[in-house]
Order: C-alpha cells, then sequence, then structure tokens
C-alpha cells in the first residue's frame, strides 16, 4: 500500500509526560492536517474485527488517522480463525490461525529465528505448546514486517512473549511499541508464575502504555518497575446518538415509550459482569415493570445462558450478538443506561462505558479495576463496591438501577455530566494524537 507522502514534513509535537498540553493541543487543533507522519511505516498485531472489542475499536479509529497523516505503510495481523488477507479501504489485514500454519516450522530458512525463539523462551517454564504458539507467531510478524519494511510493530498484551525474540533479532532495524492491559489480574497465574520472562518483555519495547493508570501500575505488583505511560483509549464524539435513531429501533423491537432500556455492551463472559445481570433479572423485572434489557456484544461462554433467559422473559430481553460498529449507535440512542458490573479488578476500563457517557447514558459499573477513573460516584452514574469474591454487591447493583430507572431527571443529569467528562478526557482525537507521537518518537534513529 503506499500512501501520500510529504517529504519535508515531521510529527512536531512534543508532549512526553504533559497531560495538560495534550490536553490543549488536542482541543485546538486539526489533527488530520497540521502534522504528518510520512516516514512511519507501521504493522499492528492485534485484533481487527471481527470480533468486535476494545483492541478492534481503537484500531478502526486509529488507523485511518495515521492514513490521514500520511503514513507510508500501514498492515495489521490479527490471529484468527483461518488464513487469509482482506483488505479495508486498502489496508492489508493479514488473519493467521496459528494452528493452521504448523508447517512453516519445517521450513529450513525459518530455523535460525527458531532456535532465537528458543533461546529466548525455551528455557522459561512456559511449556512446549506455548513454545510452539510463540514460534510460529514470531516467524509470521517477521515475514510480514520484513514485507512491508515496517519500523514500528505495535503489539497488544505482554502474554504476547514474542515480543523478546522479535527485539532480539531487529535491534535497531525494528521499534516495538507495546500496549499492556489488565493481563496481571486477568493472567494472574500464567503472569506470576513467570514474572521473570514477563519483566524482560516489558524492559525491551521502545514504548510501552497502557489504557488506564490502573492498568499501568499493575505491573508493579510483578516487581515491574517500568514507566508505562496511560493513554486512554478514546471515543468518537460526534453522530453518536439521534431521537430517529432511538425511535426507530424502539418501534422495530416493541419497546414501548415509557420502558427504560438498560444497555450491557461487551463480550457475553462472567468477567464483563454479565452473570451478576441474568442473576438480577427476574428480581429487576418484579420490582420494576416498565424496565427493559438490552444485551449486545461479542459472543462468549454466557451466550446460551443469555438466550435461554430471554426465551423465558421474551417481552422483557433483547439479545444481540456481534454487533457491527454501525448498528452500536442505534442501542446507544435507544437505551437510558448502561450497566458494566465488570468482575474484580482486570479491567483496565471499557470502551462501552466511554461510549456511553459520549451517547449521555449514566453508567453503573463495578468499582474496580480502571473503572473508578470514568465514572464518577454519584456524578455520571454509580459505582458499586465489589464483595470478597471480586462480584459486585447485588443488592446495591439492582438498588442503582431501580434508581435510575424511577428518576429520569437523575438519569438526564448524570447524562450530561458524562458527556461533559468524555469531552475532557475520553475523546478519541486525543488518543490518536497521542498513539501518533508515541510511534514517531519510537522510530528507529
Amino acid at each position: 500500500m503506499a500512501l501520500a507522502q510529504h517529504p519535508n514534513e515531521q510529527c512536531p509535537f512534543s508532549l512526553k509526560n504533559s497531560p495538560s498540553i495534550l490536553m490543549q493541543i488536542a482541543n485546538t487543533m486539526d489533527t488530520t492536517s497540521q502534522f504528518s507522519c510520512h516516514n512511519l511505516r507501521i504493522l499492528f498485531v492485534g485484533q481487527y474485527p471481527p470480533p468486535f472489542g476494545g483492541i478492534a475499536t481503537h484500531l478502526v479509529s486509529l488507523i485511518p488517522s495515521l492514513v490521514d497523516h500520511s503514513a507510508s505503510d500501514i498492515a495489521v495481523i490479527s490471529f484468527d480463525k483461518g488464513n487469509r488477507l482482506e483488505l479495508v479501504n486498502e489496508i492489508p489485514i493479514y488473519r493467521f490461525d496459528l494452528k493452521k500454519n504448523f508447517r512453516i516450522l519445517a521450513n529450513p530458512k525459518q530455523w535460525l529465528l527458531i532456535a532465537r525463539v528458543v533461546k529466548d523462551l525455551g528455557y522459561r517454564g512456559i511449556g512446549f505448546s506455548r513454545l510452539i504458539k510463540e514460534m510460529i507467531a514470531t516467524i509470521l510478524v517477521n515475514e510480514i514486517a520484513k514485507k512491508h519494511k515496517s519500523n514500528v510493530v505495535s503489539i497488544y498484551h505482554s502474554t504476547n512473549l514474542m515480543v523478546l525474540p522479535l527485539s532480539n533479532l531487529w535491534r535497531n532495524k525494528r521499534s516495538i511499541v507495546l500496549t499492556v492491559f489488565g493481563e496481571v489480574y486477568g493472567s494472574s497465574s500464567f503472569m506470576n508464575r513467570n514474572r521473570s520472562i514477563i519483566g524482560k518483555v516489558i524492559s525491551v519495547p521502545q514504548a510501552v502504555v497502557a489504557t488506564s493508570y490502573h492498568c499501568a501500575s499493575s505491573f508493579s505488583n510483578l516487581g515491574i518497575n517500568r514507566t508505562i505511560e496511560p493513554v486512554y483509549y478514546g471515543v468518537d464524539l460526534g453522530n453518536v446518538t439521534s431521537p430517529e435513531d432511538r425511535q426507530r429501533f424502539r418501534e422495530e423491537n416493541n419497546i414501548k415509550p415509557d420502558e427504560v432500556v438498560l444497555l450491557f455492551m461487551g463480550r457475553f463472559l462472567v468477567e464483563m459482569g454479565l452473570d451478576v445481570i441474568l442473576s438480577s433479572a427476574k428480581t429487576l423485572f418484579e420490582k420494576s415493570t416498565n424496565l427493559r434489557l438490552l444485551l449486545a456484544g461479542a459472543k462468549g461462554d454466557l451466550s446460551e445462558q443469555a438466550t435461554a433467559l430471554a426465551n423465558k422473559f421474551p417481552e422483557k430481553i433483547i439479545v444481540m450478538q456481534d454487533v457491527s460498529f454501525a448498528k452500536q449507535r442505534f442501542l446507544y440512542s435507544a437505551a437510558d443506561v448502561l450497566v458494566a458490573p465488570s468482575f474484580d479488578q482486570r479491567a483496565c476500563m471499557g470502551i462501552a462505558i466511554k461510549e456511553a457517557m459520549a451517547a449521555r447514558l449514566p453508567v453503573i459499573g463495578g468499582a474496580g479495576g480502571g473503572v473508578p477513573e470514568a465514572i464518577v460516584d454519584g456524578e455520571n452514574g454509580f459505582l458499586i463496591p465489589l464483595d470478597s469474591t471480586g462480584t459486585v454487591d447485588r443488592k446495591l447493583f439492582i438498588d442503582s438501577i431501580l434508581r435510575l430507572v424511577a428518576d429520569s431527571e437523575l438519569r438526564l443529569k448524570m447524562g450530561k455530566a458524562g458527556r461533559a467528562r468524555v469531552e475532557n478526557l475520553f475523546s478519541v482525537k486525543r488518543t490518536n494524537l497521542r498513539m501518533s507521537e508515541i510511534f514517531m518518537n519510537a522510530l528507529p534513529r
């Protein structure tokens, strides 16, 4: 892919360690025209939709921004099911199934790199199966990086141990930017068992970022003290909702004008707190007659349970799975409250919370992870304390829902406060600006 280049321009801004300057610039400049990243040739290694998760949402907004800034080349590797190449707006998306690329290990041209992976990872106790997966992933990423002459490779999750052999292989030829999330909590057993190698993985990239202060600081629990910069994943502030979309969706789904719609937007997993919603549904319906549940997001372990409950309460629950980005605005338009009772400390924050705030919806979330960085209790929603198991207090969760269902003025007040907060902290314009700066600073010298 060849994009327009401006050889005399560079990204001129230096925003390091200065959030206040970043906010001022992001609010006053036109990020599509005032700087260029013309010599950036970047390869992303992360999920690209489908599925529709946080990383995918981030890439869908970040990549067009880099195109607008005249990046010289952009490509994406998404480890998925099946092997295929897709072109999305001229951007190549390489989808690889690691299990279906086992034969690549028999190629003599890859044996030196395989030896490198064995040297860096083979004696660390990660297990043979995991070692094989890291070998295949390392080879595939290296091959695509060579094909596109990538000078920066952006990798997501510190559990991608290939970062270490790739860094040792590339040295000064290519730079790595690593984004970390809630792995310390979500994969605690693996992270603690392999803290030595995780420490090395965190130490070698040119830059490491996290999507919240909570997740940035979490690695200190493993004795890893590298500086990790928090960069909030922002959301689009324009054209989020409309009265026409609200009316259309509600009419199509037989939602009465006086019904209050509670929206869950996320993968159908216990980690996202969907089990709490499902177990609370009957009580909510018994205590409020004008309440609807709208469960939307990517399929997960609780998909069948959610569908079964919807069949039991067909007039009260709507289930929509694998919702595209184009359809999400209809859901936010139709909804009145977002519920996000995520489990334990693993959630960095969640895109859906910020999207709901942009849509002027009050949010009820669990008081764990990075969620308190978005929700100010009593101002733009409610934070529900976690019990000893890491689950939100169900009674308080139900009480908070019923309070908002019964008080339309409070919903309006909190929704306006959430919109103001997301404009100040969580705009996608600000995120894309800072990530562009990080990529440019990471270029090999």
